[in-house]
């Protein structure tokens, strides 16, 4: 079985249970993760100490039964949301660009954004959707050039070890969710190989650092 993936991340206490119940109802497994902010104590300057982040994860194979589930259980709800509800006030445009981009938004912003569209003469069928998604998946599954990161992973080598280690680990081992449950890397081949040269380099500075250290202070 594949391992569990952040499917949607909430700011808001209500719509996290919404999902979590949901889940549970139809037997799909899932874990869960809270980053909020007075869970783990990370208030740092600046910070906001009544800001949530809650996580579902479940599996890259059920990301689209969940899909399916989700908008399913919003859509004859939709019109208990509020007159003054943010997407209620967006352009046409501004609707289409909900739908090309489904993974920014809510499950509720995309099935409003659908209903509004429709009543507009503006509708979807299967084979639209799947389109829309696929050119998506296809943009997101773009690898970066991590060009930028490299050169400060290597300038690090020289000036700070530890930084030029986290630099490496990044280039090399970072990947991201797609919506469609795959992961993929996030940095093209050339940066991933740059990294993992940072992370060896990095890795043999502070060996040698400790090294040095624990004769000097013997």
């Amino acid at each position: 079985m594949s391992e569990f993936l952040t499917y949607r991340s909430f700011f808001d206490a209500q719509q996290f249970k919404e999902l979590v119940d949901l889940l549970t109802e139809n037997n799909i497994p899932f874990e869960l993760e809270n980053n909020s902010a007075m869970e783990d104590m990370s208030i740092y300057v600046g910070a906001n100490p009544n800001s949530q982040d809650f996580r579902v994860k479940v599996r890259g194979e059920d990301f689209k039964k969940v899909d399916k589930l989700y908008e399913a259980h919003v859509a004859p709800i939709i019109d208990q949301l509020p007159a003054d509800y943010h997407v209620y006030s967006y352009t046409k445009d501004e609707l289409l660009e909900v739908i090309r981009k489904k993974d920014e938004w809510s499950v509720y912003d995309y099935v409003l954004a659908r209903k509004l569209l429709k009543e507009q003469g503006v509708e979807f069928n299967d084979e639209a959707l799947q389109m829309i998604e696929d050119n998506r998946i296809e943009h997101l599954s773009e690898e970066k050039n991590g060009k930028t990161y490299v050169y400060a992973g290597y300038l690090f080598v020289i000036f700070g070890g530890l930084i030029a280690f986290v630099i490496g680990w990044i280039l090399h081992y970072q990947k991201r969710t797609l919506p469609n449950g795959t992961s993929v890397f996030a940095f093209d081949k050339n940066s991933r190989e740059h990294g993992k040269i940072i992370l060896w380099l990095s890795g043999a500075r502070v060996f040698i650092e400790i090294i040095v250290a624990f004769v000097l202070f013997m």
